[in-house]
């Protein structure tokens, strides 16, 4: 598995001058061993051995986090950049990150009321489902959806009401929720539009 190369970086001084410099691992890692083995210290084990096991956890994550965020991305058929910056999807709680600029345009191109409204937890419990179903999360709850709100200053007084009314969007017991597999299309179309920061399609033109 490969290592980012930035992690590393060697320079080479003599008299205070740099002569060179890389941020090659391989050679980073080399020179470590060959200053290891003239201080009469083991090679392959401690530092070394620490690093190599940090940094390939730290790239085994972020390998999986890029292909559940390309599948993400896929589904909603928007680019990966635009994705991570309007709610940066994550495997760790809270899951997500809404940008305040997204969300400004947003409530600017939606309706306040009306059959086409979305409401601040409809819009976060659509892209929590979404997310959710694609890394393999389970299913998100109320709470949760209620907590990516928050973190940007918002709060839904009625969330179950309001989610209740995205017909695209069902309740698993009285706290979790998952998509309506007959509507699926619809919470695609939200979420998409929240991403390029645009009204959704009218439902009628969804059918």
């Amino acid at each position: 598995m490969g290592i980012n190369n930035d992690v590393f970086e060697l320079r080479l001084f003599v008299s205070g001058e740099k002569i060179a410099e890389s941020k090659d691992v391989n050679l980073c890692l080399s020179v470590l061993s060959a200053i290891k083995r003239a201080e009469g210290k083991p090679t392959g084990s401690g530092i070394e051995d620490a690093l190599l096991q940090g940094l390939d956890a730290g790239a085994l994550a972020l390998e999986n986090k890029d292909t559940e965020l390309t599948a993400f991305s896929r589904m909603l058929g928007v680019d990966v950049p635009t994705v991570q910056g309007a709610c940066d999807p994550r495997k760790e709680e809270p899951y997500m990150h809404l940008d305040i600029h997204h969300w400004a345009s947003w409530k600017k191109n939606m309706p306040a009321r009306g059959r086409n409204a979305v409401s601040p937890a409809g819009l976060s419990a659509t892209l929590m489902t979404l997310w959710f179903q694609t890394s393999e999360l389970g299913t998100p709850t109320v709470r949760q959806c209620q907590k990516v709100l928050s973190d940007i200053g918002l709060e839904d007084k009625h969330p179950s009401r309001a989610i209740g009314n995205c017909e695209w969007l069902q309740f698993r017991g009285a706290k979790t929720i998952r998509l309506n597999p007959s509507e699926v299309d619809k919470a695609v179309e939200v979420a998409k539009a929240f991403c390029e920061r645009r009204a959704f399609k009218l439902k009628a033109e969804l059918r």
